[in-house]
């Protein structure tokens, strides 16, 4: 049987109805891990991705259900979760926690489901942002009544309203970085140095990327505390607190770390002064995606393009290619033509591409470093 071609757009909307169940596709859990984010949160990682992704196959492989149909389905249980939020009394607690679980777990599959089955829009995404905002407001609105009304609780309010107001700064900040990353276009680089760190961090980083772990908490861990474990452990006032500490923490901390990449300048004098070295004569890239064709322009911008002699990548398809008028090979090139300095421009897997090349007898901060540039 032949079935019609799935557009890509608006996720099923206009799509011709041909009923709801029925195998149209074959995906696997590893398809499914490859759909999801780089970086995962601890939360989801632990509790809620082993299941998403065994669900997100059932929608993609025996269903037609678009992501659109999920996002709604997924917010009317944050409603009721809300609902049982604002009627108060433990037990009602509790399973108005266990449904804002529920959303959030459909919110991963909705867009694993997306991307198996090639249906993300910006429709779906805008769709899908502003669902998750006001699930936070619906739930926190609930949570605040029942606490004044059935408790008397006035400071429950301040830290409900207080944890909306951190949580629209939080977003109101990742729009400015973007808008100002698009006006500037400026260049962020992470050298071997900054971005491993040293000792523990060192560790930490690969021990995280290694998992597709975020490397810090995120605000998914901070809604779990206000709206999963406040309600569940009887405790939503404190849990409005430490929420709302934590958050406030990560806000401050990223807003150091964004003004430190924009002031970056002495970073890629010292990435010049490696590269203009006169004994880093012969330099190999080991990547050859968007983060290469950035980082080669770089090196036209500052004459350093004549040094790069050929680029290196695991994929066979891209292996016999040209990139830049220069072979792209096979890394087994470097065990029979070492070079003075391996540049490493892949985000994905580098902690792979760093075993890797240290299985070859490189290392790292000598034979190889990260040259990591996003806009």
């Amino acid at each position: 049987m032949k079935y019609p071609e799935i557009r890509e757009g608006f996720c099923g909307i206009g799509e011709k109805q041909m009923g709801l169940l029925g195998r149209y596709h074959s995906f696997n859990l590893d398809d499914a891990e490859k759909a999801l984010t780089l970086r995962k949160s601890w939360w989801a990682a632990i509790a809620i991705l082993p299941a998403a992704k065994r669900i997100s196959l059932f929608f993609a492989n025996r269903t037609r259900i678009t992501p659109n149909r999920i996002s709604l389905f997924a917010f009317m249980l944050c409603l009721a979760g809300a609902g049982l939020f604002a009627v108060g009394g433990y037990a009602f607690l509790i399973a108005g926690a266990v449904l804002f679980e529920l959303n959030y777990l459909l919110d991963c599959v909705d867009g694993t489901v997306a991307k198996l089955t090639k249906r993300c829009s910006q429709v779906g995404a805008f769709l899908d942002f502003m669902l998750d905002q006001w699930r936070i407001v619906f739930c926190l609105g609930g949570l605040m009544l029942s606490q004044y009304y059935l408790h008397g609780n006035m400071w429950a309010v301040v830290a409900g309203f207080y944890y909306l107001f951190i949580k629209l700064v939080c977003v109101f900040h990742g729009n400015v970085k973007h808008s100002i990353a698009s006006k500037f276009g400026r260049c962020i680089i992470e050298s071997s140095l900054e971005h491993n760190g040293r000792g523990f961090l060192k560790w930490w980083r690969r021990f995280a990327e290694k998992r597709k772990l975020a490397f810090r908490i995120r605000s998914v861990e901070t809604d779990t505390i206000v709206f999963f474990f406040g309600p569940v452990l009887n405790q939503v006032f404190w849990g409005m607190v430490v929420g709302s500490a934590l958050l406030t923490f990560l806000y401050a901390a990223d807003v150091v770390r964004f003004s430190s990449y924009l002031r970056r300048d002495s970073l890629e004098e010292e990435l010049k002064s490696i590269f203009s070295n006169d004994r880093i004569r012969d330099i190999a890239v080991f990547g050859t995606g968007a983060a290469t064709s950035t980082f080669i322009s770089w090196c036209e911008r500052n004459s350093l393009d004549k040094k790069v002699s050929y680029f290196i990548d695991n994929d066979t398809d891209r292996q016999g290619s040209c990139r830049f008028d220069r072979p792209v090979h096979n890394p087994d090139v470097l065990l029979k033509d070492k070079p003075d300095l391996v540049v490493v421009t892949s985000r994905a897997g580098h902690w792979d591409i760093a075993n890797q090349l240290e299985a070859m007898g490189m290392n790292e901060d000598k034979d190889f470093i990260y040259a990591n540039f996003s806009k």
